[in-house]
Parts: structure tokens; sequence; C-alpha cells
């Protein structure tokens, strides 16, 4: 059986944006996936979706790489720049 996750504008609990260019799993139950319209977290345990809130908006662009620094930080690279991101909080 093949899932397949979409964008779809009636549900909030889906990917922000079809288009992805990288995903990392960052813990057991969480992938961080990096979409060309920003930030998404998959928990693999309810199978939602949700978008990072825009905290910097450069960060609602173009994710192009994820690297899991630590049990709490991941290094987000961007469109905009170079991020550290707090996944435990989403800050």
């Amino acid at each position: 059986m093949i899932t397949v996750f979409n964008n779809d504008l009636t549900n909030p609990n889906s990917l922000s944006c079809s288009d992805f260019a990288s995903l990392n799993r960052v813990k057991p139950n969480l992938i961080l996936i990096g979409t060309k319209k920003g930030l998404n977290f998959f928990d693999l345990v309810i199978e939602k979706f949700s978008a990072l809130q825009k905290v910097n908006l450069r960060l609602n662009s173009d994710i192009i790489t994820i690297f899991k620094l630590d049990e709490n930080n991941a290094l987000i690279g961007a469109q905009g720049g170079l991020f550290i991101l707090n996944f435990s909080s989403r800050n």
C-alpha cells in the first residue's frame, strides 16, 4: 500500500506545499520537511502535518536542506539564509 501526502487547501493538517526538497527524521515520531513554502512538521504517530508558524518570513520560503544538530536543534538552510531551529519548542 502506498500513501500519498499532498497539499490540500481544505485540510489544515496537510502539507503546506506538495513540492519539497528535503526531509530529516529528528525524533522517533517527528520528521521535518522542507518545502518551497516553508518548513513542515510531520507527526508519525497521528500522521498529521503542521507548518512552522510565521516567526521569521525568511523561513517561509524555499527550504533547501535540514541537518539535525542534536536532540533538540536542527540547522535549516533556506533561500533566506541559514537558521537554527529548536524543534522541541518549534522556535
